[in-house]
Order: structure tokens, then C-alpha cells, then sequence
């Protein structure tokens, strides 16, 4: 059981290795649909959970998205009575989405046909219902570069979805996808191994991952999913090995994280205390590291008296006939009697005595157990670790903290009952993905915000009216380290350290976009401009509107027409045209005027004369390729981009001349 429980911790610890600061954003994604006929169709059905997997594995990576876990999509599937090899249709996802509470809903299909590969994307919107497709999709390539393709799929999406960031994005994905491994039958192998592992087939499992090494020495994904796999067989040693194999794909502190885990269970804990320690310096943040030595500590060193007397057990009431037995979750399951809750195994043998009147659930090795009114928690290991006080209490989060209530007011706790944020507070926000905690109380009758690092360090005192983007990431986010916040009924923007960025003037949190290279678009009046990170307004809010600032250009907007403002804040392009759009990296720029599109540069200078009905990415494309040919483009630095011209869609380079579907 514990292994079992410990193997699912250690997934979810590798989900958010790299962090961003937007607003969280719960997401599920289906398995693909495999269209072929009925021989491919069994020779290439694992790609329906490879695909979903690599995007899984992508999206996890940041943490303005939280993604639904497999188990639970997989549970609401079958509650749902869908079948995932038939067409599902638009009433079906609206009821999943709202079942598991998000508001996306990504799906796919792969269609195979003579050694290739059609790949199509939809999102479905749960709010209104709506199923749209995902530009510049489909793509069609051959099979064998599938993880090429993968790469690309989980790029464009990321851009879509206004997540990605560059560079770091882009190595991430490919640690995931191309460069994971150049392998076809090393990836075939270990999605094979990957869906039986989701069954708990595990030696099944471990020799698929076993098939997928033998292919590739150096598969790291694959070592890292056959740690998980030794580990859920009680094969700790060999699961260690395995984890210290896996560096790259996971972060070095959850690497040596896992490794000190897998000691731990070999009751080795002088080796496991070595590799804890390592995690935590490694990443101070790391809280799961912090817990793991403080858990040790706790082994190594003798109770107090005082410490015995408050955890003591209570008396033991001898339950009759089991009157209700809840689901088995991890070999153990709730049961009920005589109105009294406790927990069997397996084998009907009662591991946590009849003495609670509720049980919640376990989360993270512990559950909230309340006797009368009054809660405390146990542990997975049938013990009482936390006494009967609190008035309320929430689950542990995998940072080993929770928050709970004491004379009617909230503060929070770790594992140890130790008071990390004081009980003072009517509001307190902790989540497992945040590496800030969010709090509010009453000052004058009106709700004041600020934020604690899990340490229980001040960062933000409580004195805000409000904010806007999602403060709880910016302590391990280096690429935005601001944060949005009202004060005195102004918004303005703080650095972690809560020294003014931008001075707290505007009206409404509308008023201040985000920083983007350098500078953020602010609206005065209703006209916009922006500042710096100084917070000086370096361009007047004078404009009708404006884009962010793309490295090389400031988009404005006055009387209904488009120009553009260098870096140095003087006009270069003529505030003339209806749309400007940016195609390539702020140098080349489509544009429409007179009802026409066609290229310029950041100095006005015509590159493709205006003549098309519409240039760039969205134009509505189909069926295209990803080929060595438009690679090389790309690689000689040429433009490639669609372009629409009395309905025939075709590709231009900079000069606006066709190179691709010209004819």
C-alpha cells in the first residue's frame, strides 16, 4: 500500500519543474483516437495514449496549468459510459469538463495511412460548448518522425495557449518528445510499458520499459518510469539506481529526492537523510525534501513526555458487524460502525480503530480525522500523528502543510503540528502547486491580502486590497517576478522582495498589463502607453491601444490605424495601416491597408507589395506538411508564412513570392 501511494507522490513530483505566474488553469487531455483500418489499428494503438502523454508531460512543466490526472480522466470516462474508441461527441466533453472542473478540454486523432501520420487537434470549451480547431492544424508526416512531430504538436500548442516562453519551453519540450530519444521502437516500447504500469501490471510493465533501454541505453524517460515500476515492486535499491539514471528529464533535486525516498524504504536512513539533504540544497523550495528530514529526525530522536501525552490513543470502542466498507483506494478502504469510521486492508483487518466520527480522505500519507467537533490527522500507517483540536482542518499538500482552524481563525501547520503561519487569519490559500501562500483577514472591516513562503517568511504584509495575477509561483520564477496588487483602491506592481515596481496610480487592474521585454502596457483615460521597470512612463498614454513590445517595436494604435515606435520611442512606421501583425521575430510585419495585405519591415520598407486577401498564421490552413523543406527555410533564415488570395491559400517568403503549394 505504502509503496503504491509513494510511487503516485512520486509522479506528481515531477509536474511542475518550471513555473510561470499566470493564473492556474485546470485542463484535461483525452487519448488520441487511432483512425486506420483494423491491422494498423493494432499495430499503432499505443499512440493514442503517446500523444496524450507527451502533452501531458508538457503542460505539467508549467504551472499556470494544473492537469488532470489520468486515473481520475480515466474514472470519469468509464462513470460517463463513453467509450474512447468511438467518436465522443460535444454534450459528452461539456459533461466531463464540468464533472472535473475545468474549462478546456484538449483531443486529437491520428490517422494512418501508408507509413504516415495525420495529426488533428480540437479544443473544447466547457463553459459555452464550443469545439474549435487548433491552427495550423492538421500535419501530416511519416510515422517514423512521430517524435519529431510530438515536439512540434506541443510547441504550437503551448504558443496557443499563450504559455510559451522560449527557449526554456523549447528545451523543455524536447527532453520530453525529439530529444528524449531518436528511437522509434525505444518510444513505442515505453508507452507500451507506461499503459500497463496505469493497470499496476508491473512486471509487465518493467519489461516493456526493459525493451525500450535495450533499444536506447540512454533513454532517461524511460529509466525514470522504470524507477517507478521497481519501486511499486518493493525493489528499492534498484529503483535508486534507476532514478540517479533519470537526471535531465526531472530536476536534479527530485531526482536525488527519489533516490533518498528509495533508501528510506530499504530502512537505510543515514543514506536516505544524505540524498534529502542534497534535494533541499540543491532547491531550498523544495519542501517534499524538507518533510522527508524532518520525518527522519523524528524517527532518530525520542518522543517527550509532553509529546506522548498529546498523540496518545484513544480508547478503542469494539465495533460490531461492519455496516458500510467505502472503496478501496492504495489496499486500504473506510469503513463504517455504529456511526464510527476506521480503516481495513486488504485482508479485512482493521488498521485504523473504529474511534472517528469522520475520515477524509488520504492525501500525501495523511488524512483529517475529526472525534466530536474537534480534528486531527492520521497516518497512512494507522497512526494518530495529530490530536483532536482544531475546529477544521484541510489536507496536507505535498509541501507537507495544511491549513487549519483554532478559535475561529485559520493558520497553518506541517507535518509535526508546528505552526508555520500563525492563527490570525479568515482566509488562508494553500495549494500544492503555489510556492506562496495567500492570505487575507479583516482590517476596518475590509479584506487585506498578503503572502507567507512556506517557510513562514513574510513576503507580502497584509495590506492590499486586492490582486490580480496569480502571486502564489513568483518565488521560483525568475522570468516574472512581479506582482499585481491594489493598494488604497490603485493598482500598481511589486517585485518578491515588495519593493514598488510600478507606483500604485491606476484605476483598475485592467490598467496594467504584464511586463513583456522589458516594458507593460498602461491605460490612463482610456488611452494606453507604457512603462518600464522602473516604472517610468517612457510613451505617453496617448494611444487608442496597443500590443506588447516585441524586441524591436512598440504596436500602436491611434484614429483607427496601426504604426509602429522603435525602442528608442520615435515613429518608424506611419500610424497608416488597418491591422500590423508581427511575423518574424519584430523585423517583418504583415500588414493591411486599402483592404489588402502585404510585408514590411520595422522602418516601413515594402517587402511583398499589398496584393493578398490575408498574410500569416491565421490564415485558415489544411493538410500541410512539416517537412525537410520548409526546415530548410526556416534554417537559412526566410520567411515562411500562408498567405489567402481569392480563396486559394498557398505559402510566401518575405519577398512575397510562393514556395510551397504554388501550384
Amino acid at each position: 500500500m505504502k509503496s503504491f501511494k509513494l510511487t503516485i507522490l512520486y509522479i506528481l513530483l515531477t509536474l511542475n519543474l518550471h513555473s510561470q505566474t499566470k493564473e492556474i488553469e485546470r485542463i484535461a487531455i483525452l487519448d488520441f483516437q487511432i483512425l486506420t483500418n483494423n491491422k494498423d489499428l493494432e499495430t499503432y494503438q499505443w499512440m493514442a495514449l503517446g500523444f496524450s502523454e507527451s502533452l501531458t508531460d508538457a503542460f505539467s512543466r508549467i504551472t499556470q496549468f494544473s492537469v488532470i490526472e489520468r486515473s481520475q480522466l480515466e474514472k470519469i470516462i468509464q462513470e460517463q459510459k463513453l467509450q474512447k474508441t468511438e467518436s465522443i461527441d460535444t454534450n459528452s466533453i461539456v459533461r466531463i469538463g464540468k464533472v472535473l472542473g475545468v474549462k478546456k478540454v484538449l483531443l486529437g486523432s491520428c490517422q494512418i495511412y501508408t507509413g504516415h501520420v495525420l495529426i488533428n487537434m480540437r479544443i473544447a470549451n466547457v463553459e459555452t460548448g464550443e469545439i474549435a480547431p487548433l491552427d495550423n492544424l492538421p500535419i501530416i508526416a511519416s510515422i517514423d518522425s512521430i517524435l519529431f512531430l510530438q515536439k512540434n504538436i506541443c510547441l504550437e500548442i503551448l504558443r496557443q495557449f499563450k504559455a510559451f516562453r522560449g527557449k526554456q519551453d523549447y528545451d523543455n519540450v524536447n527532453i520530453i518528445t525529439a530529444k528524449s530519444t531518436k528511437s522509434f521502437k525505444a518510444y513505442e516500447f515505453l508507452v507500451k510499458g507506461i499503459e500497463l504500469y496505469n493497470k499496476n501490471q508491473f512486471l509487465d510493465a518493467l519489461q516493456m520499459f526493459n525493451t525500450a533501454l535495450d533499444y536506447d541505453k540512454k533513454y532517461k524517460k524511460a529509466f525514470y518510469r522504470r524507477g517507478t515500476t521497481n519501486f511499486a515492486l518493493n525493489r528499492f535499491e534498484l529503483a535508486a539506481n534507476d532514478f540517479k539514471k533519470s537526471d535531465k528529464y526531472i530536476n536534479r533535486d527530485s531526482v536525488y529526492y527519489l533516490m533518498g525516498n528509495s533508501y528510506l524504504m530499504q530502512g537505510n536512513t543515514k543514506k536516505a537523510m544524505e540524498f534529502f539533504k542534497k534535494a533541499e540544497k540543491i532547491n531550498p523550495l523544495n519542501q517534499s525534501a524538507r518533510n522527508a528530514i524532518i520525518k527522519i529526525e523524528s524517527i532518530n530522536n525520542d518522543l517527550t513526555k509532553e509529546q506522548k501525552t498529546e498523540i496518545k490513543e484513544p480508547e478503542v470502542e469494539i465495533p460490531g458487524v461492519i455496516e458500510t466498507t467505502y472503496e478501496f483506494n492504495f489496499g486500504i478502504a473506510k469503513v463504517r460502525s455504529k456511526k464510527k469510521f476506521g480503516f481495513i486492508d486488504t485482508l479485512n483487518n482493521l488498521v485504523i480503530p473504529f474511534i472517528y466520527d469522520e475520515i477524509k480522505e488520504f492525501k500525501w500519507g495523511y488524512a483529517a480525522a475529526r472525534i466530536g467537533n474537534k480534528w486531527g490527522y492520521i497516518n497512512d500507517f494507522a497512526k494518530q500523528v495529530i490530536a483532536p483540536k482544531y475546529s477544521d482542518a484541510d489536507d496536507f499538500t505535498k509541501f507537507g502543510l495544511a491549513v487549519v482552524s483554532l478559535d475561529k481563525a485559520e493558520g497553518v501547520i506541517n507535518v509535526t503540528d508546528q505552526t508555520i503561519i500563525p492563527f490570525e487569519f479568515n482566509y488562508i490559500n494553500l495549494n500544492s502547486y503555489d510556492s506562496l501562500i495567500v492570505v487575507s483577514k479583516y482590517i476596518n472591516r475590509e479584506s487585506r491580502y498578503g503572502a507567507f513562503d512556506l517557510r513562514g517568511k513574510v513576503i507580502l504584509p497584509v495590506q492590499y486590497d486586492s490582486y490580480d495575477r496569480n502571486i502564489s509561483s513568483v518565488l521560483n520564477n525568475p522570468s516574472y517576478p512581479y506582482i499585481h496588487l491594489s493598494y488604497n483602491q490603485k493598482w500598481g506592481i511589486v517585485d518578491k522582495e515588495n519593493n514598488v515596481i510600478v507606483p500604485f496610480k491606476y484605476s483598475n487592474k485592467e490598467c496594467i498589463r504584464e511586463f513583456v521585454n522589458g516594458f507593460a502596457a498602461i491605460k490612463v483615460n482610456e488611452r494606453w502607453g507604457f512603462v518600464n521597470t522602473k516604472g517610468k512612463e517612457v510613451i505617453a498614454p496617448i494611444y487608442d491601444n496597443v500590443k506588447d513590445f516585441t524586441t524591436t517595436s512598440f504596436e500602436v494604435k491611434l484614429r483607427g490605424k496601426w504604426g509602429l515606435l522603435d525602442s528608442s520611442f520615435t515613429i518608424t512606421v506611419p500610424i497608416e495601416y488597418e491591422i500590423i501583425e508581427n511575423l518574424k521575430e519584430g523585423k517583418l510585419w504583415a500588414a493591411k491597408k486599402d483592404s489588402y495585405w502585404g510585408i514590411i519591415d520595422n522602418h516601413n520598407k515594402i517587402y511583398c507589395d499589398f496584393k493578398y486577401d490575408k498574410i500569416g498564421p491565421s490564415v485558415t490552413t489544411q493538410y500541410y506538411s512539416i517537412t525537410a523543406y520548409i526546415h530548410d527555410y526556416y534554417k537559412n533564415n526566410y520567411l515562411f508564412t500562408p498567405a489567402s488570395k481569392n480563396g486559394k491559400i498557398i505559402w510566401i517568403n518575405e519577398k512575397g513570392t510562393c514556395v510551397y503549394k504554388c501550384e
